[in-house]
């Protein structure tokens, strides 16, 4: 146990002070001083600034990297395709298991899990089957193409120079979100536009994620790109509500057109802020789309708390904070180090250990 009093929360704890839409984006667009393409967050894997590419991030909250994962998407993709095939096996055997949070006397549809983890959610009607695919079980401890990408020396240069921080930490097992193809109207799966602060909140300056295509994704295929707000993040955290896709924004008040499409090639890479807008597209096309996703964090920044849906999260922010007001601070994982050494300090978050004995 620590006094609270030793950790200050940052400004990117706090939520925005912003109450409506309008205001949230009126204030985006005047702090980044006139339009803003893609180009101007783009730079090559080939030709990496790490002092532009800080400026970049700062500025508007995400950045894209042309090519850094080209050698990784190819095996990725691969691994998606057969876990998929797995996942969808064990479906058609009834082999599901449907998952509900309960939080504060209400309930929470999540979707449907298989032994693999791959999770599906409910499918439109024009699809052969009830229910897609929305998270594939495919992460680090199931494949090494995935942990190889989250390790590659150059993504953690940039990484360790976005947190501007020495000690880099792997956040969490990474995600390869599934586009079924699904054309017509519905298409696939879309990912309402959102923060990962929503489902991710952190203690300190927050994770820094990014995600890469495994194949040609943009507007004219119509198989569900990616679309950013940049600079939302200088916003702070946004109130999200329950939606299909799990916790977004509102639909009322923010739509895909509020973005900028990040069309890209297989191993094109996004990085954003905890706090940046994003959210993808349905996939219309005959194909599916697979993105992976990894998260990094400096060694002093711990997860606050988690959730899925607007009452879980309510309740588990203000467990969290009513912890801080009785001077505790919650146990972090033990993630992987990627660069330095984790510190300890007798005033810090300690992380947690299933078995002390396991070194020894």
């Amino acid at each position: 146990l620590v006094s609270a009093a030793l950790l200050p929360l940052p400004t990117s704890y706090h939520d925005s002070n912003l109450t409506t839409a309008h205001e949230m984006k009126a204030r985006i667009r005047e702090s980044r001083r006139g339009d803003v393409s893609v180009a101007d967050l783009s730079m090559h894997a080939e030709d990496i600034d790490p002092l532009r590419a800080r400026q970049i991030f700062d500025d508007h909250g995400v950045l894209v990297i042309r090519g850094l994962n080209k050698a990784h998407a190819g095996r990725i993709l691969s691994d998606a395709n057969s876990i998929f095939e797995q996942g969808v096996a064990m479906a058609h055997e009834g082999l599901l298991q449907e998952v509900i949070n309960e939080s504060n006397g209400t309930t929470a549809h999540v979707g449907w899990v298989t032994p693999d983890q791959t999770l599906f959610v409910s499918a439109p009607p024009s699809h052969v089957r009830d229910k897609q695919v929305m998270v594939l079980g495919l992460d680090y401890y199931t494949a090494a193409s995935m942990l190889t990408a989250a390790t590659h020396p150059p993504t953690i240069d940039v990484v360790q120079a976005l947190l501007g921080a020495d000690e880099i930490e792997l956040f969490g097992k990474g995600q390869c979100f599934f586009k079924e193809g699904i054309p017509g109207l519905d298409g696939g799966n879309p990912k309402f536009l959102h923060q990962d602060s929503a489902y991710f909140m952190f203690g300190k300056g927050g994770a820094v994620a990014t995600l890469s295509y495994t194949c040609r994704t943009d507007v004219e295929t119509d198989n569900g790109p990616l679309y950013v707000v940049p600079g939302s993040h200088k916003l702070g955290h946004v109130a999200h509500v329950d939606t299909p896709s799990h916790l977004g924004l509102p639909s009322s008040d923010w739509a895909f057109s509020d973005g900028l499409v990040i069309e890209g090639d297989a191993g094109d890479t996004v990085f954003f802020h905890v706090h940046t807008i994003h959210g993808s597209s349905p996939n219309r096309s005959p194909r599916p789309r697979a993105t992976f996703i990894n998260r990094y964090i400096a060694a002093d920044d711990y997860q606050a708390y988690f959730a899925t849906d607007a009452a879980m999260r309510a309740k588990a922010k203000a467990d969290y904070e009513a912890a801080l007001e009785r001077g505790e601070l919650p146990k972090k994982e033990r993630n992987l180090m990627l660069r330095g050494r984790r510190p300890w300090s007798k005033d810090g978050v300690q992380c947690a250990l299933a078995d002390a004995r396991v070194n020894h």
